[in-house]
């Protein structure tokens, strides 16, 4: 959020925006820029290009992502997300060797997606700026389009394939699933990061679910025989879609044959669903979403902490994508910086710490507040970098209003 996923270490900046570790090596480069969208180039939803591809078999449009991405086959096993039919297959970060097959469309109109509508922003960019005036973004990319899944998108069925033999299962469907009896749920996360005890606060924050069977993956493959019925589909969980699918392909080895995987984790969950329908999932800290801060904002009823270093504060900082503003009235307290009556002082209203994209810092923070025994304090899911996300992604154009111009 992802997410928004997305460079190669484990932290909460790679799972936030789904662990695409193609996206973020981008990010870090330059922040996302959606100034472009609608003016260099155009952006429609996936139910725009569906439409145009029913009508047009001869519609000229690229999968942009890596060779590995495309073939399902990436090591990072939470891009693997199936592809569209008929795309010209191309690799942003191998720009050069396939400028030729773009050229070759320059005067026609060419769609660009990719896992999260990233790189297809800064590629359509790319494009616009070489005189190509006809190219159009397709929102959201792979991840919108398995998130939603036909009931927004009715299409896709026609035009998706995959080579995975495990099924996806959108965070949107799992309250429902948890119902469901014909399905057993299995978290294979280890014992610490399950029990909160792990050296990484980020993973101990992920929660629980009461009634889930908790089996390590190294148990559960070693005595699947035994906790598993084959009569049942099977769905897998862990925090960020990084082990499940391994352990799923295991398990479809040794005769299961319908097994899923919770599409990027339960750390996308808690991206995606409001903490007032989601409270099947135990977080060790409240976390809400931008749209839940917004209703507390305009009400007057919350105090919001940010907590990144003084350059991102200021916008002044050297990575050019970090300087992405700040949330409106926000008290700016860099964990360097707490002390515990520092914020005794604030406890007149709950307390709503942020950073720039819920870094691991974040969850450190939350620990030193706990510490300090307060209990009123909430964190926001995805940092500032995730309210901008919303607003061009979600069209939550409403957000704006917690943005400090």
């Amino acid at each position: 959020m992802g997410i928004f996923n997305i460079i190669l270490t484990m932290n909460k900046v790679t799972k936030l925006f789904i662990a695409t570790s193609c996206c973020l090596i981008i990010l870090h480069a330059t922040a996302q820029d959606y100034t472009a969208d609608n003016r260099l180039y155009k952006t429609i939803d996936w139910n725009a290009f569906l439409e145009k591809l029913e009508k047009n078999a001869d519609l000229i449009f690229f999968d942009i992502r890596t060779p590995g991405e495309r073939s399902d086959t990436s090591k990072y096993s939470a891009n693997n997300q199936g592809r569209i039919k008929g795309a010209i297959q191309t690799d942003y970060f191998d720009f050069n060797k396939y400028y030729p097959e773009y050229l070759k469309h320059k005067d026609d109109t060419i769609y660009l997606y990719c896992s999260h509508s990233m790189r297809s922003r800064r590629l359509a960019k790319r494009l616009a700026d070489s005189s190509f005036s006809k190219v159009v973004n397709v929102n959201g990319g792979m991840s919108y389009l398995n998130l939603y899944g036909e009931k927004r998108y009715p299409l896709r069925k026609k035009y998706y394939e995959t080579s995975n033999r495990y099924g996806l299962v959108s965070p949107l469907d799992l309250k429902r699933i948890l119902k469901d009896k014909s399905v057993q749920i299995i978290d294979i996360r280890s014992d610490s990061v399950y029990n909160g005890t792990s050296k990484s606060e980020a993973d101990n924050s992920v929660g629980t679910i009461e009634g889930v069977v908790h089996l390590p993956k190294a148990q559960l493959l070693k005595d699947a025989s035994i906790v598993l019925d084959a009569q049942k589909k099977i769905l897998l969980v862990d925090n960020w879609c990084d082990e499940s699918p391994d352990v799923a392909k295991k398990l479809i080895a040794l005769g299961y044959g319908h097994v899923s995987v919770l599409l990027f984790g339960l750390s996308d969950l808690i991206d995606r669903i409001p903490s007032s329908k989601r409270s099947f999932l135990k977080t060790r800290y409240p976390i809400i979403l931008p749209e839940e801060l917004l209703s507390l904002r305009k009400k007057n009823e919350v105090t919001l902490v940010d907590i990144r270093t003084i350059t991102e504060y200021t916008n002044t900082d050297t990575l050019a994508w970090k300087n992405v503003g700040r949330l409106k009235d926000a008290i700016h307290i860099p964990p360097g910086a707490f002390t515990k009556a520092k914020f005794d002082s604030l406890k007149e209203k709950p307390i709503v710490i942020y950073d720039i994209m819920a870094h691991d810092e974040l969850y450190e923070a939350a620990l030193k507040l706990k510490a300090y025994g307060l209990k009123n304090f909430s964190l926001m899911a995805g940092g500032i970098y995730f309210v901008h996300w919303k607003i061009a992604n979600e069209h939550m154009e409403n957000l704006r209003w917690l943005v400090d111009k």
